[in-house]
Formats: C-alpha cells, sequence, structure tokens
C-alpha cells in the first residue's frame, strides 16, 4: 500500500441471523461504534468520523472463508472481490491504491507458488526477483 488509511474499520461478516445477537455481545462487552449493515449515508456520515469503528455485515454463505490459527477469516480472493465491490466501504483503497493491493497479492502468490511446488530451493531465486521488482516497481513488492 501506498498510503496507510489513518482509521480502523473492524469488519465481522456473520450469518444474517446473528447479527443481532453479536451486536448486543459487543455493546455488551462495552464496544462502540457498531454498525449494522450501514448504508452508503450512514458510513459517509458515523463509520468515517470516528477513530475506529465496527460494521457487522451477513456472511454470504458461498463465499470462501479459510482457516488460520482455529480462527475462520476470509481469503485474499474474497477481499479483493470485496474492494472491488464494495467501493463506498472501502473507498480509501480505491484507485491506484486497489491497483497496488492487487499486485502485492499477486507477487506473494507467485512467491508461495514457487516455494510450494518448487521447494525450498527457489528461495534464493524469490528472494532476487522480489529485490528486482522492488527496485523497479517500488515498494507495493515489499513483504513485511
Amino acid at each position: 500500500m501506498l498510503h496507510i488509511p489513518g482509521k480502523y474499520i473492524t469488519i465481522l461478516q456473520v450469518e444474517i441471523e446473528a447479527l443481532e445477537p453479536v451486536y448486543q455481545f459487543l455493546k455488551g462487552q462495552n464496544f462502540r461504534n457498531i454498525y449494522i449493515q450501514p448504508v452508503e449515508i450512514e458510513i459517509e456520515r458515523y463509520v468515517f468520523e470516528t477513530e475506529s469503528a465496527i460494521i457487522l455485515q451477513s456472511l454470504i454463505s458461498k463465499a470462501p472463508t479459510q482457516k488460520v490459527r482455529k480462527v475462520s477469516t476470509t481469503t485474499i480472493e474474497k477481499l479483493i472481490v470485496d474492494l472491488f465491490c464494495d467501493s463506498q466501504l472501502f473507498i480509501a483503497f480505491q484507485g491506484s491504491e486497489l491497483v497496488h493491493i492487487v499486485n502485492g497479492f499477486i507477487f506473494i502468490f507467485i512467491i508461495r507458488f514457487y516455494i510450494h511446488f518448487i521447494g525450498q530451493d527457489c528461495l534464493f531465486l524469490c528472494t532476487l526477483l522480489l529485490t528486482f521488482l522492488t527496485r523497479a516497481f517500488g515498494s507495493v513488492f515489499a513483504i513485511s
């Protein structure tokens, strides 16, 4: 990413029947600025005006998920689709920023693919390629 947003937005996607109970649970835990499926005007007026916000969205049943350390989370593919499709919520990541994000994902995928299928022998080659691309295209290819 070229620019780092100054706001924190946490997006929780849960089954549609769980939206209200999760909202009530978070309120009971003294979380503030919780919004259930906000529309464009609510996003502009309230979500973007706070330092941090929690947005509850209904989970699409066919959306790909993955387990990371026993926690169900989104996949990179779904994240990219969400960035493209929900341009109001992800307005800070549109335009050239979105291009940099997608290019970074593609590069990470290529490195992981080579390491997985070719093995650790290609690690030196991947490091060399990463160095070349970072110098040629800037920090979009830097992996932290």
